[in-house]
Formats: structure tokens, C-alpha cells, sequence
């Protein structure tokens, strides 16, 4: 009788431990290439004022393509700068080999989306520069609802956090604008 009192907490204990086992066990993530052909550009970015040609969309990302994650989808987005590229030409951006225009380089830094329970941040970051002038620093960054955490919730967030990049951008060269 007294090596079945003693043989009860053992059993608890050994389910305990499995249980916690189970639960620290590692979640299989799902992993998701964010496609630029994927990403429905939302609204205007705007039009240019006067004339810039694009020298060059650079992706000098130091974490390659690595873009973050969202629930259980671990993201990566591997040409951002094509799609960069072809924004700022409906833009009204002028090719590089353009006769005249102010010359535009845009360096893609980060292209992240960071989560918590309830909102997703998807993040763009460039560094641009107009002709010899200084560098500055553009950040898309709008901050939504964390719904079902989807891949496609991933392509809304990184298409508005593009949006907004490039619209800034527009927004600063038109600054730039001589009249």
C-alpha cells in the first residue's frame, strides 16, 4: 500500500512533464517569399512635379532577404528593388539614360514586418540621394490590426508600407521642384 502512495506523485509528475514537454515542443512556421507580383498597389504615391531620373533602386539590406514574420509565416522578400523601380516610374520617374532631370539613387535599407498580439508594423526603409547632395532617409511604416496573421495580410501591409515610402518620396522631390 505504501509504494502506491509513493508511486501516485510520480505519476503526476511524469505528466506534468510530458505535457510541458509538448507545449515547449517547436511549431512548425510556414515559410512565405513575398512576390512584388503579389502586392496590389493601393493608392496614388502621387506625380512628379519636374524632372529626375532614377539612376538606381539598390537593395543594401544587411539581412539579405530576410523581411520578419507574421504568425506562424516566417517572411522573406527578395526583389523589392524591381518593384521600387516601377512605382517611381509610374510616378513619373525619368529612366537613367534620360537627356536632362535631377539624378535620384534610392538604397533600400529594410524591408521588415515586425508583430504583437493585436498589431502588425510593416517597415520600409531608404536612403536617398539627389545628385551630390546629402543623403536622407525615408520610412514607410503604417501600423494595422493584426487580424488572422496571413501571408495575404503580410502582402496588404508590405504594399501599404511601400505606398507610403514612395509617396513621401514623391512628396519630398516635388519639395525640391523649381518653379
Amino acid at each position: 500500500m505504501i509504494k502506491n502512495i509513493t508511486a501516485m506523485p510520480c505519476f503526476y509528475l511524469m505528466a506534468l512533464l510530458a505535457v510541458l514537454m509538448a507545449a515547449c515542443s517547436p511549431v512548425p512556421f510556414n515559410k512565405v517569399e513575398i512576390k512584388t507580383d503579389n502586392l496590389i498597389a493601393g493608392k496614388s504615391i502621387g506625380l512628379l512635379n519636374c524632372r529626375y531620373r532614377l539612376l538606381a533602386v539598390n537593395d543594401t539590406r544587411p539581412d539579405g532577404s530576410r523581411a520578419g514574420g507574421l504568425g506562424l509565416n516566417k517572411l522573406s522578400f527578395a526583389e523589392p528593388a524591381d518593384y521600387v523601380k516601377a512605382q517611381l516610374y509610374k510616378a513619373g520617374m525619368l529612366p537613367a539614360n534620360a537627356s536632362d532631370g535631377r539624378n535620384v539613387v534610392v538604397d533600400i535599407k529594410h524591408v521588415y514586418l515586425n508583430q504583437n498580439n493585436v498589431t502588425k508594423i510593416p517597415t520600409v526603409v531608404y536612403e536617398v540621394q539627389i545628385n551630390e547632395s546629402d543623403k536622407f532617409i525615408i520610412r514607410g511604416q503604417i501600423a494595422s490590426m493584426n487580424w488572422n496573421a496571413s501571408a495575404n495580410e503580410a502582402y496588404d501591409a508590405f504594399a501599404d508600407a511601400f505606398q507610403s515610402a514612395n509617396a513621401q518620396l514623391i512628396t519630398k522631390l516635388n519639395k525640391s521642384c523649381v518653379n
